[in-house]
């Protein structure tokens, strides 16, 4: 038992002698780089977290009235170049929720001409496009795609 000991407490010291000059040397000031960021007033805009957009892009107004285009084909809206969003900040991300049936229509024909539209929009206004399809709603025109029912 005590040769056991012995041998760890050699083991210890040995890793402990040889760590220290090696941590000794990694605390050399010379490759330290302090970076200080500038102060600002506004709201941070952080590149893929934070606020984005949901159902629009950045310049888009929001919808009229209580009612939800969530999961609908992507509602392109006209513009007029000023990126602005109302009452909330600028956005790198632009969230969209389409249903199957739309994305879809009739089976294996997808609907690539509306992603890489909404892919282009969202590149040209500085966001990401993050999408989501959804498999089905609560009601008749959001439902699975007909085929799929008749399949």
């Amino acid at each position: 038992m005590k040769n056991k000991t012995k041998i760890c407490v050699i083991i210890c010291f040995s890793i402990i002698s040889v760590s220290i000059p090696m941590g000794l040397q990694s605390q050399n000031p010379d490759h330290f780089l302090i970076i200080k960021p500038e102060l600002i007033n506004d709201v941070l805009s952080n590149p893929g977290m934070g606020f984005m957009t949901f159902q629009r892009f950045n310049g888009d107004d929001l919808n009229a009235g209580p009612g939800w285009t969530e999961g609908f084909p992507i509602d392109y809206r006209d513009f007029n170049g000023n990126l602005t969003n109302k009452d909330y900040p600028a956005t790198t991300i632009a969230y969209w929720r389409i249903y199957w049936k739309f994305m879809e229509p009739e089976k294996g024909i997808y609907r690539f001409d509306m992603l890489d539209k909404a892919l282009a929009i969202a590149r040209s206004r500085g966001q990401t496009l993050l999408l989501r399809i959804a498999p089905y709603g609560t009601q008749s025109n959001n439902d699975v795609p007909d085929w799929y029912r008749k399949w």
